[in-house]
């Protein structure tokens, strides 16, 4: 198997991963549900957070091809099997592209928060998003930046990791 075709496979399986997450995840938005009153922040963050997490599964698992094709575009050419130095960088940066999308996740509902807040709320912005939601915005921050770092970096972690392997 080439690491363009493990690559594929598994986005397409991060993708279904994803729908499952979402489709389990309407569940919660269900029992928002009731005579109870929710702040409405709450229900239209976890509604977003369903709808985008949705979106993201569908859109993996019909454009798995080329996410594919674009994470491994600077490893071997495409008829060459993979080695255990590109299946380590196929699964970086495909952990990357998890890690990041929880980071996007957390940063849509910080921007919800920020959204749904009453107008006559004199609170300054920073104030009142990290009184509300500081473990969505730390989470938004730290998901969103490793990430990035997976993504960019997968082929000098991975070159790391083989050096220190070499070792033992």
């Amino acid at each position: 198997m080439t690491s363009k075709a493990l690559a594929q496979v598994l986005v397409r399986i991060l993708g279904v991963y994803w729908i499952v997450v979402s489709l389990v995840s309407v569940g919660n938005v269900l029992g928002f549900v009731g005579p109870q009153p929710i702040p409405r922040g709450i229900v239209v963050g976890q509604s977003l957070n369903v709808i985008v997490t949705f979106i993201c599964g569908a859109f993996f698992i019909r454009s798995g091809d080329r996410i594919g094709a674009w994470l491994t575009s600077d490893l071997e050419p495409a008829d060459e099997s993979t080695g255990n130095l590109d299946l380590l960088t196929v699964a970086l940066a495909i952990l990357g592209v998890w890690i990041l999308i929880l980071g996007l996740r957390s940063a849509a509902i910080v921007g919800v928060e920020f959204l749904v807040r009453s107008r006559s709320d004199e609170t300054p912005a920073a104030s009142y998003i990290w009184d509300r939601q500081r473990l969505a915005l730390v989470t938004a921050a730290v998901d969103t930046i490793a990430g990035i770092v997976l993504i960019s970096g997968r082929e000098g972690i991975a070159n790391a990791w083989a050096r220190l392997r070499g070792r033992d």
